[in-house]
């Protein structure tokens, strides 16, 4: 099963979930964290859901699904216990062109919610199109540990700064190697250290450096051993990134 990976403005969502027990809860805390407002159709909706949706201001209906819930959403969550009446729900959503989450049945799911690693504005998403979701949850745990707390604060730094980049140098190759070089030095420690001021001054003199300077090439020779991708080092990886045009041999 292949998929699309999307990441979509919360604005634009308008989503629908039938069902209020545990899974209910998970999906709305998940769509809360990532600024989506829903709302939720169950005949019984447990205690904590009930006061997370009042003090959302979520609305919530006590009653069984109906085909009409469907007007005016764009995306619904089938949350319930019920397998046939999650069936039931993913064939009139599929019939109008909703997208449909039925929860642990990726056959009937035509969205999928993956994994989630959060370093906002940086997000990293991982799925197994619904073979593994244990696979998944072990693969963002690894991730977590190499991507600092700091790295949301590094990339707005960074994003409030590409404007300006982009006015002072109008050569795209110029721009991708003040980039590489701004990431390389000692700006991203500085501002996780909150040092911010520090981190101004080294990036101005980065970028005055980068303009009165005239881009050189640079050959970089990378050893593919006996050739298994897995094997190459992340020096090599970062070289082969950067690459204007890689030129093999076929040993």
């Amino acid at each position: 099963v292949h998929s699309l990976p999307l990441f979509l403005d919360p604005a634009s969502v308008r989503c629908l979930i039938v069902g209020g027990g545990e899974v209910a809860l998970r999906k709305v805390r998940t769509l809360l964290d990532a600024g989506v407002e829903c709302r939720v159709v169950a005949p019984t909706i447990q205690k904590e859901l009930a006061e997370l949706l009042d003090e959302h201001s979520l609305m919530s209906e006590l009653r069984p699904f109906e085909a009409s819930d469907l007007d005016g959403t764009n995306l619904v969550i089938a949350a319930t216990e019920d397998s046939e009446a999650n069936l039931e729900i993913h064939r009139l959503a599929t019939e109008v062109g909703i997208w449909i989450n039925a929860v642990d049945d990726a056959n009937h799911s035509s969205a999928i919610f993956p994994s989630i690693v959060n370093r906002d504005p940086v997000t990293v998403a991982i799925s197994t199109a619904g073979h593994s979701p244990t696979l998944a949850r072990r693969l963002r745990a690894r991730i977590e540990t190499f991507l600092p707390s700091s790295m949301g604060r590094l990339a707005l730094y960074l994003g409030e700064r590409r404007s300006s980049v982009k006015r002072e140098l109008a050569d795209p190759g110029s721009r991708r190697d003040f980039w590489d070089s701004v990431l390389d030095g000692s700006i991203p420690d500085l501002v996780e250290a909150g040092r911010i001021k520090e981190a101004d001054e080294v990036f101005e003199i980065s970028l005055h450096g980068a303009q009165v300077s005239e881009r050189k090439g640079l050959v970089s020779l990378v050893g593919a051993g006996p050739g298994n991708p897995d094997l190459l080092t992340l020096k090599a990886l970062e070289c082969l990134q950067r690459a204007d045009v890689v030129y093999y041999d076929n040993l």
